[in-house]
């Protein structure tokens, strides 16, 4: 293949040939092939080059908005057929996220709730463990171990049922809960 190349060039009447591999951490990403029947001159290969970084930052971006959305699929999978509720709270104890699996077990679609204090869905005798957690998460700075409760929560329709929780903190950069 190699030696009827250049009858090839001659036939398609090609003047010039520029290949530009494009690169992300030294990892090939993909390649830019011209072909052209005029002479390309240092300028074309410069903005070419150019060219070149912006093809790898849109091929970076779309290649991570797919593994996103991959991800997010699956996470939203998982969500829906988990059998325990997940929560998230945040520093008032308030819920702002719960998993579809809160209906089944306590009766409530999750937009119901939204924004509530978990207070409101916890049996009145066992209040005091949300503040603790709270507070034990504040106070551990940066460390994120697993904490264990076991306690009941209060059904749509008044039955107290017994859930156990496991809870870890999430953080931003700083360490704040």
């Amino acid at each position: 293949l190699h030696k009827h190349i250049p009858e090839l060039v001659k036939l398609l009447g090609i003047q010039s040939i520029i290949l530009i591999p494009l690169m992300s951490e030294n990892k090939p990403v993909g390649l830019i092939e011209i072909n052209s029947s005029n002479i390309l001159g240092q300028n074309t290969l410069k903005r070419l080059s150019g060219l070149s970084g912006n093809l790898v930052n849109i091929i970076i971006r779309r290649q991570t908005e797919i593994l996103l959305k991959e991800r997010e699929e699956m996470l939203r999978i998982i969500n829906e057929n988990v059998s325990d509720i997940i929560w998230r709270i945040d520093a008032d104890a308030r819920l702002t996220y719960l998993s579809p699996s809160v209906k089944r077990i306590l009766g409530y679609r999750p937009e119901e709730i939204l924004g509530q204090p978990i207070l409101n869905f916890i049996a009145k005798e066992y209040h005091h463990y949300p503040a603790n957690n709270i507070r034990e998460r504040a106070s551990q700075k940066k460390e994120n171990k697993l904490i264990y409760y076991e306690y009941e929560m209060v059904t749509r329709d008044g039955r107290k049922i017994p859930i156990e929780v496991s809870s870890s903190a999430i953080r931003d950069d700083q360490g704040n809960l």
